[in-house]
């Protein structure tokens, strides 16, 4: 099928009546609708409780929406500006149709008239993520932003995204939306707690936007990566996505989770896991933790901690920290006290002097195998706190090799003395 020709956008105006831009917007699971003054307790609340995942890459998080009366006063001005002008920036937000309550909140930044183009950001809180939601309602906003307003849309012809290099989540969100990576700028933004990041930026046209399918056009997919759309007729166990049977699989899951519902995926892998951990000390932001997060998930660990800081780049994680429990654990000794209610042996994983060959003695069956910083190795406290302490022969010049390297040999080991069998 081809695409139409690319239709050069007319200057926008509000569609007649105005109020239109005020419908809401209904998905299977959610309404989504402008925020209002009387929201202001509910919005709070949201973003009060998600600062933790908000950070670092929604800076705003640690100036606005401190107080409710905050909260209040801004949206009371978002509302006053937009009535005034409607190309002004606004707040969706995201209710859970069942409940009512509010799970998320979608932006609106400014439309520009001249290219009837505007920017979205999005947001669900954490005790409602891993469940689709963001996906279901990001697609229906697309679509209404897009469709013509004589067919009850927006009318506008370009949506985009902006996030930083680091931010996974938001890139896992865009790519199952398939709409196109259209730039990176590089090295060009400053996050607390990550340092020197990326831009990346997205965009779909309306000609490209299926907006009754709430999806990009076939012609536009990558067939390359995955898997199309389940033959008919479908499966109908729980575990399937009825969207991921129509639309294609595009992500990056192992053939046996093809077409299963990503809630599905994690209890999965939860009630397989192997039974040993993995941590790793986080005092400098250690950029590898991405990595041995991505290993875990490959070795099939129960979870990962992370000791220390609780903010890591997750560009190396590929995702994978969406199908994994991560711990966080204020010190060494937190992470000590509870493995020992587990019931599992802390070992060590560092070249130190008086440490034993991981080959000659692999670490136990219930184990949770503790990393040190990139560098430094594991810090005072954490060679106190573990059992034991096992090293990699190396033969070369160099003094060690990279926490994340070093991190998939200590689990491989595990796998081979524990799990030497085919999955």
């Amino acid at each position: 099928m081809d695409l139409p020709s690319r239709r050069k956008p007319r200057p926008w105006t509000p569609p007649q009546p105005s109020s239109a831009l005020d419908t809401p917007v209904l998905t299977p699971r959610t309404i989504i609708s402008p925020l209002t003054v009387d929201d202001a307790p509910a919005y709070f609340e949201l973003i009060d409780g998600n600062r933790d995942t908000l950070l670092p890459w929604m800076a705003w998080a640690t100036t606005e929406y401190l107080t409710v009366e905050q909260t209040a006063t801004n949206l009371a001005d978002r509302a006053a500006a937009h009535a005034h002008d409607r190309t002004e920036p606004r707040l969706l937000g995201i209710y859970e149709a069942a409940t009512g309550g509010l799970v998320g909140a979608l932006s609106c930044n400014g439309i520009d008239a001249r290219t009837a183009a505007t920017e979205v950001g999005f947001l669900i809180g954490k005790t409602h993520q891993r469940r689709g939601l963001a996906r279901e309602a990001v697609s229906r906003v697309i679509s209404a932003f897009l469709r013509p307003q004589d067919e009850g849309g927006w009318g506008l012809n370009r949506v985009t995204f902006e996030s930083a290099g680091s931010n996974a989540p938001a890139h896992g969100l865009l790519k199952a939306l398939a709409v196109r990576r259209e730039m990176r700028r590089r090295q060009d933004r400053w996050i607390e707690g990550v340092g020197v990041d990326d831009t990346y930026g997205w965009g779909v046209l309306a000609d490209e936007w299926d907006t009754s399918r709430h999806r990009m056009r076939r012609d536009e997919r990558d067939d390359d990566v995955g898997v199309g759309p389940h033959p008919e007729p479908w499966p109908t166990r729980d575990h399937y996505d009825p969207s991921l049977l129509r639309d294609g699989d595009r992500r990056n899951v192992a053939d046996r989770y093809r077409y299963w519902r990503h809630d599905a995926i994690v209890a999965d892998l939860a009630a397989t896991a192997n039974p040993f951990h993995v941590a790793i000390e986080n005092w400098r932001h250690d950029n590898n933790i991405g990595t041995v997060v991505r290993n875990a998930n490959a070795f099939g660990a129960a979870g990962v901690h992370i000791v220390g800081r609780r903010s890591w780049n997750r560009r190396g994680a590929m995702v994978t920290d969406r199908y994994l429990q991560i711990h966080y654990h204020e010190d060494a000794a937190a992470l000590a006290e509870w493995a020992a209610g587990q019931d599992l042996h802390l070992i060590g994983i560092d070249n130190l002097p008086g440490s034993v060959s991981i080959h000659e003695h692999p670490p136990p069956e219930r184990s949770v195998l503790l990393l040190g910083q990139e560098g430094p190795g594991l810090s005072a406290p954490a060679r106190k706190a573990v059992r034991a302490t096992l090293h990699i022969p190396q033969f070369g010049s160099t003094r060690s090799i990279n926490a994340g390297v070093a991190s998939g040999i200590a689990m491989a080991t595990w796998v081979r003395v524990h799990r030497p069998g085919p999955r």
